[in-house]
């Protein structure tokens, strides 16, 4: 049996073996180069992406940063204005504590003020009271001395010239001793007044120094007062 009837219809003879593997190293080739083209295109768009997302990345990361910056300056604004709110708010409450507190003050003053004027006017009162009473004393004191000085010598004068009328009238002619007893008593009465009156006098004088003692006193006393009460105020 030859060599040739044993061959396969289908098999290859060595020519075309040598194209059949020739051709199939070149579509492996072929394949391998298209496989590294496609690798190398999905390494650079690897390449890209790891690139576009650092970058994506750097500005994420400034944008947070702005933000950050942004938040940290809104919020020293909003304090700045809470600040100045508050420091508003304070200053208002201290302008009206500061009114109230004088508007305390000033009613506190008009009420001393009237407190020591009234005292004032009691103390005036009284020593005008004083005064009025020193003179109605003194007065009084007068009126008494003469009435009880004047009114029984003039009363006894007024029955003597009357008695001496009726006498004189009874009888023609008064003798020459009876006129001179007469002018001597009335003589002696009349030095017995002046006595009277100078006494009299030596007590209104000594009344009316007491009067301007107390006067100069209550002069004295008011200023201290004025004087007490302007140093309070």
């Amino acid at each position: 049996m030859s060599k040739t009837s044993l061959r396969s219809p289908y098999s290859l003879s060595p020519r075309d073996s040598k194209v059949s593997f020739f051709r199939q190293t070149n579509s492996e080739g072929l394949d391998l180069f298209n496989a590294f083209v496609e690798r190398k295109k999905v390494t650079e768009h690897l390449i890209s992406m790891q690139n576009r997302i650092k970058q994506l990345e750097k500005e994420e990361q400034k944008t947070q940063k702005k933000i950050d910056l942004a938040k940290q300056h809104i919020d020293s604004v909003n304090e700045l204005k809470n600040r100045k709110r508050k420091e508003k708010a304070d200053k208002k409450q201290y302008e009206m504590m500061k009114m109230q507190q004088l508007e305390t003050l000033r009613q506190r003053n008009n009420q001393k003020r009237l407190e020591n004027k009234e005292i004032i006017m009691k103390h005036k009162g009284i020593v005008l009271e004083e005064r009025k009473r020193t003179v109605r004393e003194l007065k009084d004191f007068l009126t008494k001395q003469k009435r009880n000085s004047l009114g029984p010598m003039c009363q006894n004068n007024f029955k003597e010239l009357s008695s001496t009328y009726n006498k004189s009238s009874v009888e023609s002619s008064p003798g020459p001793s009876r006129i001179k007893e007469k002018l001597s008593d009335e003589k002696t009465r009349t030095i017995q007044n002046w006595t009277e009156i100078k006494a009299l006098k030596e007590r209104e004088k000594e009344l009316l120094s007491r009067l301007e003692m107390k006067t100069k006193l209550q002069e004295k006393y008011l200023q201290e007062l004025k004087s007490v009460v302007s140093s309070k105020t």
